[in-house]
């Protein structure tokens, strides 16, 4: 008896001080916990309404899909115009596990067609990966069971999280735990807890790495066992089951910068891309191959960004395969 009066009492004191922490800290709790935890916007994605009788083609890539002067996929959506819409999402450094979360939302009104880039300056083995923690959000329901069984860790993100960020989903789940992480911050930053803790020395800041050579960049080590050689298979076959044509283009590299330096192999380079291809048909994806297609005179920079002679160069390579897949063109 006495037990449960102490369970009790405990449960009635928290409970107070959680009312009084809303009453006094309430908004400024909610609003420290959503800018710790930025991405809000993520769960309002949309894609723009199209005519129903144009195929979609949603194009996911990094920086290469959209950086000036022209992007390939501008002369793609000319040449195609009146015969299919193309929505371009893409940004700095996204990888097969960010289009793969994508996916959840693009995949609630399927498009005929996803081109997904295989970019191979963005298969790293293990990142700190925030875009990626932020768009797990979004991975649907069906498909958690299956994105519990990618390596996660590589990117940072656990299990729990995982299922956190789909319970975040929700507008009065996020608000609540804005408030309790938002309460959570405002004291462990509070001059109290300063007085409470000890002191201690500030973290040395490491060094910054060394920028990779160019053959590091483009000859990264991959088997099927790669986090993002999985991710990619997950990614497409994602896509596949909902009917979608996939399509991964794996985008030209400066191979003739890279053949004269004494660590480049052709044999290791023919290699990567082999696996690459087995993994997307497996899969259930078609791989188009263009990643010598381009001199160095038609790249922008050395990352893997194009002048617009190259954009129109991949246009015209791409161009055929869209029209074979959604029948349209001549």
């Amino acid at each position: 008896m006495r037990l449960l009066w102490t369970l009790g009492t405990l449960v009635a004191a928290f409970s107070l001080a959680i009312a009084v922490s809303w009453v006094r800290y309430g908004s400024a709790a909610v609003k420290n916990g959503r800018q710790r935890n930025e991405g809000e916007g993520i769960f309002r994605l949309t894609l723009t309404p199209r005519p129903r009788q144009q195929p979609l083609v949603v194009w996911l890539g990094d920086s290469t899909l959209w950086a000036p002067p022209v992007p390939y996929t501008s002369h793609v959506a000319k040449a195609t115009k009146g015969e299919a819409n193309h929505v371009v999402i893409a940004f700095p450094g996204l990888d097969f596990f960010d289009y793969y979360a994508m996916l959840g939302k693009i995949l609630e009104e399927p498009p005929e067609a996803v081109v997904m880039l295989a970019n191979l300056r963005c298969f790293q083995r293990s990142r700190d990966d925030a875009m990626f923690r932020l768009l797990s959000a979004l991975i649907p329901a069906s498909e958690l069971h299956r994105a519990m069984l990618l390596p996660l860790d590589t990117r940072d993100l656990t299990i729990a999280r995982l299922l956190l960020n789909r319970v975040l989903r929700y507008r009065r789940a996020r608000r609540g735990f804005y408030f309790y992480e938002g309460l959570r911050v405002m004291f462990q930053e509070s001059d109290i807890w300063k007085q409470l803790t000890p002191k201690t020395r500030p973290a040395r800041t490491p060094p910054n790495p060394l920028v990779p050579s160019l053959v590091e960049a483009y000859g990264p080590s991959l088997d099927w066992r790669h986090p993002v050689v999985r991710a990619m298979e997950a990614a497409v076959s994602l896509a596949a089951r909902y009917g979608t044509r996939v399509i991964v283009l794996a985008i030209p590299i400066p191979y003739d910068l890279l053949e004269p330096l004494p660590a480049y192999s052709p044999k290791a380079e023919a290699a990567r891309f082999q696996i690459l291809e087995e993994a997307v048909q497996r899969s259930g994806g078609l791989f188009l191959d263009i990643h010598r297609a381009l001199p160095r005179d038609e790249f922008r920079d050395i990352s893997g960004h194009y002048q617009d002679a190259g954009s129109r160069r991949i246009a015209q390579l791409v161009l055929p395969i869209l029209e074979r897949e959604l029948g349209f063109g001549p």
